[in-house]
């Protein structure tokens, strides 16, 4: 009996060696398709209210990377890369209401969330 046991923990052990396999973090789908406005600036009681010369940051969606950033800091807004080619970043939960959260894959934003 001992040795059955001895032999499955050498398994066990021998199995888990090797290469970790890479999964990409998916984007959550309320990220990449937000039904709502994403307003930059946002408002500081009501997100969902839109302040004098906001936009909503869901029209960044899709663009190169460089352009996203130009069209926010033309508003005075700033973003910040949360979500990579499938790599999440570490983040710090402070609030900014002048900040938009990013997921960009392949130079290209595909999702917008309130930093």
């Amino acid at each position: 009996m001992r040795w059955a046991v001895l032999i499955m923990c050498v398994i066990g052990v021998a199995g888990g060696c090797g290469e970790d396999e890479h999964r990409p973090v998916p984007i959550p789908e309320a990220v990449a398709h937000p039904t709502d406005p994403v307003w930059c600036p946002r408002a500081r009681r009501d997100e969902s209210k839109r302040m004098r010369g906001a936009f909503d940051a869901r029209r960044l969606i899709g663009l190169a990377w460089d352009e996203a950033e130009a069209r926010a800091t033309e508003r005075d807004c700033t973003l910040r890369v949360v979500w990579e080619d499938g790599e999440g970043s570490t983040i710090t939960g402070a609030a900014d209401r002048t900040r938009i959260d990013v997921y960009v894959d392949d130079g290209r934003v595909v999702g917008v969330e309130w930093g």
